[in-house]
């Protein structure tokens, strides 16, 4: 496993764009929190499906449709929390759980070794 600095640096560009974009239409108590969030929750997926070079096929088509899945649920969870804002704790256990469980997988994923 290495890394591909170029579509490290892709992923970063992508996920900042979307966090700003997030942070631009969240409403404001709640702003900074979903900015920061989505960002760190994105680019630990976005990092994951584009930026990363495995061994084996099997394991890097598994490490990337599983980060491909999280992706997209990061982003629509973000997306809603954005638009209908709950208190900053529920947003925080919510991420956090979802961001623990992607990297379990993840973990997972990687150390099966197929």
């Amino acid at each position: 496993m290495k890394f591909r600095g170029f579509t490290v640096l892709v992923a970063l560009v992508i996920t900042g764009l979307l966090a700003y974009g997030l942070w631009n239409v969240a409403v404001e108590p709640f702003r900074n929190v979903v900015g920061l969030g989505s960002f760190i929750s994105m680019f630990a997926a976005l990092g994951v499906a584009l930026g990363m070079d495995f061994e084996y096929m099997r394991t890097a088509i598994n490490a990337r449709v599983t980060a491909g899945f999280f992706f997209a649920l990061f982003l629509v969870v973000n997306v809603l929390f954005a638009f209908y804002s709950a208190s900053t704790v529920v947003y925080i256990v919510v991420m956090g759980v979802l961001l623990a469980v992607f990297v379990g997988i993840v973990n997972g994923v990687l150390t099966t070794r197929q």
